[in-house]
Formats: C-alpha cells, sequence, structure tokens
C-alpha cells in the first residue's frame, strides 16, 4: 500500500508542476503577446512621423544636392528637424545622406571629415528597402549617451530612383517602460534582450544592471539557443526558473524569470497536503493492522479508487457517506481525503480563473473596455453585490468614480459625489499618498482595508468610504509605484489574498490600456489622432472587401474657424472645437470612429454603410450643429465631403482621403453650410 500511496503522490505533484510550468509559460506569452502589441502600435506611429518628414519638400531637394554644409536652405531644414523633433520627443537625431556624398545631421555639431554616410551603417541599411521603413539593432550613442534605436527609410526621386536616406534616432523609453510594467507575479523578473544577448530592457532588480547578458555571469546567454526551454539558476542566493520566447515582431528574446518556491507553491502544498494524508494512512494502518478485517479492508479499497481518481483529475466522484460518517479512523481517514480534494480543486479553479482573468484583460488595449472588464472580473472574483472603482488622475491626486455598481442613490451635487447623503471624497493629499505608496513597497506585503479590522493606520479618506458604501474591502491598486486607483467593494468571498492578486492583475491592465489611450488620443477633444484615423481606415477598406460591405467616409470642417479663433481667442476656439466633438460623438454609433483629422477638421468612417446611410447622418449632423448656439449667441456652420469605397476594386485609404477632401472643397465653394457626396463610389486603386 505505501508504494502505490507513494507513487500517487509522486505523480500529482509531478502534474502539478508541470501544469505550474505550463501556466507560467502562457503568462509570458501573453505578457509577450501585450507587449508586441503596444510595440507594433508605437514604431507604427513612429514610422508614419518619419513619412511625413519624408514628404516635405526640402529633404527631397537637399536629397539632390552634391555637398550640403553650404547648402542654400540648410538653416530651412535645422528649423524643420526643431520643430519636427519638438512635436516628437522621443526623437534624439536625426540624419540625412545622398548618393552625392552630401551628409546633414541634427542636432548640430562638428562633422570628422572626411565622412561619406554612404559607408555607414545606418545608409547601407537604408539603401536594402524600397518603401517601409527599416530599424536596425540598437546601440548606445556617445552623443545622447543613451541606448537608442534607429529607423531608416531611402528617400526615391519622382522617377523611382535611390536619392538618399534618412535615419532618426529614437530612445527607448518607451519599450523600457513596457517592461517595468509586465507583471509576472511577487517575485518575477522581466528581462527584454536582441539576439546578440545585449539587454534593451530589464527589471528594477540591481542584479541585471548591465548592459549584456553574458556579462551578468548567470548562463542566460547560452540559454538564447533553447527558446521555449525552462532553464533553472541562482539569484541573490534563491533558487529561479526561467523560460526565454522570441517576439516574432520585433526579433527580440522575452527572458521571464521567478522564484522557484513562488511557481511550486501551490504544488508545495498540495505535496505537504498529501505527504500528511499518506503519514496518516500509515499510521491508521499500523493501528488497525492487528484488528483489521473485510468490514475495513473494502472501504480502504474504496478510498485508494477516489485517490487514483483524483489523480486523473476526475473530482466528480465523492467517498460514499457511509464512510465519512464513521466515527473511527476510517471515518476520519474519508473525510480527510474528501477535505483534500477539495482544496485540490479549489487551487486548481483559482490558477484557471487567473489565466482567464490574464487572457481577457490581454485582449484589449480599449481605455474603457479594459475598465468594464476588470470591474466584471473583480466583481465576480469577490463575489461582490456593491462597490466602485476610483481611478486617479496624472497628478495622483484627484480621483474620478469610473464604476459603481450596486449604489441607487450615487448622486452629483456642485461638482461633488454624494451616496445616501454622504460625501465621497475624491481629493487626497500628495503626502497622504506617498505615505500609501511608501507602506506598500516598503513592507512588500499585501495591502488591503477592511472594515471588521481595528487598524489605527487606516487613512480616513478609506474610512469614510467604507462608512459611505458600507464596505468591506478597500483595495488600492499600484502599479511601479504609481497609484492606478481604488477597488472598493462589499465582498463576500473571504480568500482575501487571491482576491489581492486578481486586483493587481486589473492594476496593471488598467494602466496598459490608460498608456494606450493617452498615447492615441487627442488630448484637447478627447478623439482619436490622425495616425489612429489612418490605420483604422485601412482596416475597415480590408474588411468592407473581405465582407462585401459598404464602407463610407465624411470629413468636416468648421466654416471661418480661423475668423472665429482671431476674433474670439485660441481658448474660445479650442472650446467650440470640443463642444462640436462632443456633439458628433454623440450622435453616431458605436461601431462609428471619430477622429481629429486636422486643427478644424473632423473624420467619421462609418462601417457597413453606404452612400445615402452616409448623407443622412452626414446632414443630421450639420442641421444638429446649424441649430445650436455657441458662446450663448454665436451660430457655427460645418461643411461636409462626402465619399464611399468601391466594394468591386481594391481602395487604399489615401484616394478615399482625397476624394472626400475633394467634395468638401466643392461644399466650400458652393457656399458652404452644405454636404457634399462623391457621385460614384471611389475605384481607385491602392
Amino acid at each position: 500500500l505505501i508504494i502505490p500511496l507513494l507513487v500517487f503522490h509522486f505523480l500529482t505533484k509531478n502534474n502539478v508542476r508541470n501544469r505550474s510550468y505550463n501556466d507560467f509559460s502562457e503568462l509570458v506569452g501573453n505578457q509577450l503577446e501585450h507587449f508586441e502589441q503596444n510595440i507594433s502600435s508605437y514604431l507604427k506611429l513612429v514610422e508614419g512621423n518619419i513619412n511625413s518628414l519624408i514628404d516635405n519638400p526640402l529633404i527631397h531637394s537637399a536629397s539632390l544636392a552634391s555637398s550640403l554644409q553650404n547648402y542654400p536652405t540648410k538653416s530651412d531644414i535645422y528649423r524643420l528637424y526643431e520643430k519636427f523633433s519638438s512635436d516628437h520627443p522621443e526623437i534624439l537625431a536625426i540624419y540625412l545622406g545622398n548618393q552625392e556624398g552630401g551628409y546633414l545631421h541634427w542636432p548640430e555639431g562638428k562633422i570628422n571629415h572626411p565622412y561619406d554616410p554612404r559607408d555607414q551603417e545606418w545608409y547601407i541599411l537604408g539603401t536594402k528597402v524600397s518603401s517601409d521603413s527599416s530599424r536596425n539593432n540598437f546601440y548606445y550613442s556617445r552623443r545622447s549617451e543613451e541606448e537608442v534605436l534607429t529607423m531608416v527609410k531611402a528617400i526615391y526621386s519622382q522617377s523611382d530612383e535611390l536619392i538618399g536616406v534618412l535615419a532618426v534616432d529614437l530612445n527607448l523609453d518607451f519599450i523600457k517602460s513596457l517592461a517595468l510594467r509586465m507583471d509576472l507575479g511577487r517575485s518575477g523578473y522581466v528581462i527584454i534582450a536582441d539576439d546578440d544577448g545585449n539587454i534593451i530592457a530589464d527589471s528594477p532588480n540591481s542584479k541585471f544592471d548591465s548592459p549584456s547578458l553574458s556579462e551578468l555571469n548567470l548562463g542566460l546567454q547560452n540559454a538564447l539557443e533553447k527558446p521555449n526551454k525552462f532553464i533553472s539558476i541562482s539569484l541573490n542566493g534563491h533558487p529561479h526558473i526561467g523560460v526565454f520566447l522570441k517576439s516574432e515582431q520585433t526579433g527580440w528574446n522575452l527572458v521571464g524569470l521567478i522564484e522557484k518556491s513562488e511557481l511550486f507553491g501551490i504544488s508545495t502544498a498540495i505535496s505537504v497536503d498529501m505527504l500528511w494524508m499518506i503519514a496518516i494512512i500509515l499510521v491508521l494502518i499500523f493501528i488497525l493492522s492487528a484488528t483489521i478485517s473485510r468490514g475495513f479492508s473494502k472501504p480502504i479499497f474504496s478510498i485508494i479508487e477516489h485517490m487514483k481518481e483524483i489523480e486523473k483529475g476526475n473530482f466528480s466522484i465523492k467517498i460514499s457517506d457511509n464512510i465519512c460518517k464513521r466515527p473511527d479512523e476510517l471515518g476520519f481517514l474519508g473525510r480527510a481525503v474528501e477535505s483534500m480534494k477539495n482544496n485540490i480543486e479549489k487551487e486548481i479553479d483559482k490558477l484557471k480563473l487567473l489565466n482567464k482573468t490574464g487572457r481577457i484583460l490581454s485582449s484589449t488595449l480599449d481605455w474603457y473596455r479594459s475598465i468594464q472588464s476588470s470591474a466584471d472580473i473583480i466583481f465576480e472574483v469577490a463575489e461582490a453585490d456593491r462597490g466602485m472603482i476610483l481611478l486617479a488622475e496624472r497628478d495622483e491626486t484627484d480621483l474620478e468614480v469610473y464604476i459603481s455598481r450596486g449604489l441607487e442613490n450615487l448622486e452629483i451635487k456642485d461638482g461633488r459625489q454624494y451616496l445616501n447623503g454622504k460625501e465621497i471624497i475624491l481629493a487626497i493629499d500628495y503626502e497622504e499618498v506617498e505615505k500609501l505608496k511608501k507602506e506598500i513597497y516598503s513592507n512588500k506585503k499585501i495591502k488591503i482595508y477592511k472594515r471588521d479590522e481595528s487598524n489605527l493606520d487606516t487613512p480616513k479618506f478609506i474610512s469614510s468610504w467604507m462608512e459611505a458604501i458600507d464596505a468591506s474591502l478597500v483595495i488600492p491598486m499600484v502599479v511601479k509605484k504609481r497609484l492606478v486607483g481604488f477597488i472598493i467593494l462589499q465582498a463576500e468571498n473571504s480568500d482575501i489574498n487571491f482576491i489581492f492578486t486578481v486586483s493587481r492583475q486589473v492594476g496593471v491592465a488598467i494602466e496598459n490600456s490608460r498608456l494606450y489611450y493617452t498615447a492615441s488620443t487627442d488630448r484637447l477633444t478627447g478623439l482619436h489622432i490622425q495616425r489612429f484615423f489612418q490605420v483604422q481606415l485601412t482596416r475597415e477598406l480590408k474588411r468592407s472587401k473581405r465582407y462585401g460591405k459598404p464602407v463610407s467616409l465624411m470629413i468636416l470642417d468648421i466654416d471661418h474657424f480661423k475668423k472665429f479663433n482671431a476674433k474670439y481667442g485660441s481658448q474660445a476656439a479650442d472650446r467650440l472645437l470640443k463642444e462640436i466633438a462632443e456633439i458628433i460623438s454623440r450622435n453616431l454609433r458605436e461601431v462609428d470612429i471619430l477622429c481629429r483629422y486636422g486643427s478644424e477638421e473632423l473624420a467619421i468612417i462609418l462601417p457597413e454603410t453606404n452612400i445615402n446611410q452616409a448623407q443622412v447622418a452626414a446632414e443630421k449632423i450639420r442641421v444638429l450643429i446649424e441649430n445650436e448656439s455657441f458662446l450663448e449667441t454665436y451660430s457655427v456652420t460645418v461643411s461636409i465631403g462626402l465619399v464611399q469605397a468601391s466594394l468591386e476594386d481594391t481602395v487604399d485609404g489615401h484616394a478615399m482621403v482625397t476624394e472626400a477632401e475633394r467634395c468638401l472643397e466643392k461644399a466650400k465653394h458652393q457656399g458652404r453650410n452644405r454636404v457634399v457626396a462623391g457621385e460614384t463610389p471611389v475605384t481607385f486603386k491602392g
């Protein structure tokens, strides 16, 4: 009997450990997928910025000159570079070389002569690409004293002849921030390195303050040759498990490390429980060996069969009540095995729920969907019937109620939130915020405020929330030393540790979606920026072609906006633009995509909408704005150009926009305050 029990213990422990390996590998894979989505969006935005610089006539003219040091418009080019870099702070340096050997770089500095750009690595790389931007491996820039990433693009004449190459050095702050926000548990670390082992971004662990994996002397460099394989190393005297995954998007390597004790915590707990159970079984066998009989053997064999089923993962079976209700040792054994089965099942359910949570939260970067999904998950896990989620603004001292559930008497008076007549405090002192974050990071313990505990250290604003909402838990969400917000719940689930674990995942997901929202949204109007519009238009055109559904484009311009700006000032003009954007947003479908296209131009993508339907929507918007009074008495009108993409030909976004702008200009020439639609679908092929 001892041997089967030990074999069962070994198989179960090995099975749970393998599952822990797989779950950790999947977690690192989810983080890598999320990282790739962010990097892809970031590089597309940067690539679009470089394309706009390449299209400038000054750059094309300079690319044809034999010498650029005494070029007549050299100062104009530098001013263009300076303006471009001020609009894009991630840019550290810009290089321009041409086929004649001319060279110009910004920031302006001394050039060691002779210097021929055509012999440089960045120039050679640029000549090997036709039209798309290309990036090489990062390197340490002596000029900026930091690691940079170079993106290059070839410049072609109208006859498609190579005339030069433009290169831009970018800092790696955004990439490093993404690495720092990856969450692999309490003790998990993340390192991002290229194929040569050079570290691009690392965790905050001082152990990894090194330019390359080889200098860490941990055996990580050799492990790059074994992607998706697990390795064991020792960090600071603690055994760690590591896994390597390769990014298909960038070609970089993602190294995920976690303490062995954390990875195998559940399997260790299960193993200890099983060893105790084996010990109990052996003791009982010894005690009962003298009096064993058929009446004892049959229940024991029944329990053993049940344990075998548990080892196979079958938790639906149940030991007979006749055994569990016995007052003797067999009854104790049966109840102990049932308790062990239930505990194992609960731990596995937690693993499944954490895996499901990771998949849901990493499936979208949309700000509002991420918050709604986070609320659904945390309310479900905590078994909460009421509560709210407060999110911190940029300065971390001002909070806003984003989610409230089960609170029917929540109301707003004079810009303040009240519940059952009690004010919900949404402004926190800076000192309170810093004290809270310091306490969390200095103790490195779970920080949850519970109402049923007398805690003299509980801040007054947290106590007021508990009293107003009648909540049992308040959980601060702090991600990489930034206060994301608070989760306030009346929770029925008593597993505080598990609720806290899920809340950490929720906090990371909300913070990541906030970063993406900030990077792709116009700060004034809250609308998506032009680069986002271009990506979405291309996506909708492809979807229209694939499914045979119409798609229309509307470009709207505010009539006499410059006169309004000159008369009332830029602040009033900004307010006007914001109010018009809000009017349009309220009268669009959820699937419609509204973006800020220019200083006073807005663009609207209308999926699954033909030209007649789009014309009705455009006329509705025009009339709503015409009938609205701005600055109490001022009337504003808009002109709208409208086109539909052909379903028979492949249409590119540029052709779509060009035709919509032509219709917009026609509306202006006809007297403004009107909608002009294209007579036929756009048929220009991309």
